[in-house]
């Protein structure tokens, strides 16, 4: 009896141990990044850049059949310094600010975020996101995405610690397990930085190739400027074949009236209808060429 109660607080110490000892902590931050090669001739546009340091990615825990591996991503300042580096190749001027309020004189509001997620058996995603908003109308130009599958599995090392785990009868678990944690740890560490500056690179090349980003930086009439933006600055807006009224010759409607309205902004916190303002100059102009109907202010 007293032979069955000693290996029961036994195994109840070493199960323990598991758990003190048999886990590791990956931390993953941006810290090394070689950019592209510069372009040539760089986009004409000045880009402000968001470096958002409330964002904490939510760790990943992985658990393995003898220990774990909580990987915890720690990716600011390091991300958006990486991705200055990228678009300091791409763009006039790239400059970093806390908020998209600092943006002033600027062409480009850009912010990145990068997240982890568990993807299958033996599988890690990195997924980054960046988006490209236009300064004057804060409407998104362009939403770049990125990702990549990091393989997990152990390197075989952590087969010799499970080995030498079991030959000691589990009692070698507080010495095996944390060096076959902490070796899996360095792995999923090393195989994550190799992956999130290719994914940056790549994300650079999108840019490079993007439409919405292209037509900005060459003023094409689909993203044409008009006066009028706050503060007297010019916004874009894009355009389209509705702005340009047909020249035709109405049946005139004396007894017809049309009121109409444009508001931008609404109180009550509701959202901000852009061009709303515009819109409603474009209706008055169709009223009397296309519509017939008299035109007064």
């Amino acid at each position: 009896m007293l032979t069955h109660v000693k290996s029961a607080v036994a195994s109840v110490l070493i199960l323990s141990l598991f758990v003190l000892f048999g886990c590791s902590t990956a931390v993953i931050k941006v810290d090394k990044f070689t950019p592209s090669s510069p372009q040539a001739q760089k986009l004409p546009l000045k880009v402000a850049l968001v470096v958002d340091k409330q964002s904490k990615p939510q760790p990943v825990s992985l658990n393995f059949q003898l220990y774990g591996v909580d990987v915890v991503p720690e990716f600011e300042p390091g991300l958006s310094e990486a991705f200055k580096k990228e678009l300091d190749g791409l763009f006039e001027e790239v400059t970093l600010v806390e908020n998209a309020s600092q943006a002033k004189d600027k062409d480009l509001i850009v912010s990145a975020s990068a997240r982890l997620k568990e993807s299958g058996m033996m599988a890690l995603e990195c997924r980054m996101e960046v988006i490209f908003r236009d300064a004057y109308t804060n409407t998104v130009v362009t939403r770049l995405e990125r990702a990549e599958s990091i393989n997990t599995k152990p390197p075989a090392s952590v087969g010799a610690f499970a080995f030498l785990t079991g030959l000691s009868l589990f009692m070698g678990a507080p010495i095996f397990l944390p060096l076959a944690a902490m070796t899996h740890g360095d792995k999923i560490t090393e195989e994550l930085q190799t992956a999130i500056p290719e994914i940056i690179r790549t994300i650079g090349k999108d840019v490079t190739f993007d439409r919405g980003i292209t037509l900005l930086a060459r003023k094409d009439p689909a993203m044409q400027q008009f006066a009028g933006g706050a503060g007297g600055a010019e916004r874009r807006v894009p355009a389209s074949d509705v702005d340009t009224v047909p020249v035709v010759k109405p049946v005139s409607h004396k007894n017809h009236y049309a009121i109409v309205i444009g508001i931008e902004r609404y109180r009550e916190k509701l959202p901000k209808a852009d061009y709303a303002d515009r819109d409603a100059k474009l209706v008055g102009d169709y009223s009397p060429r296309s519509w017939g109907i008299r035109k007064k202010t």
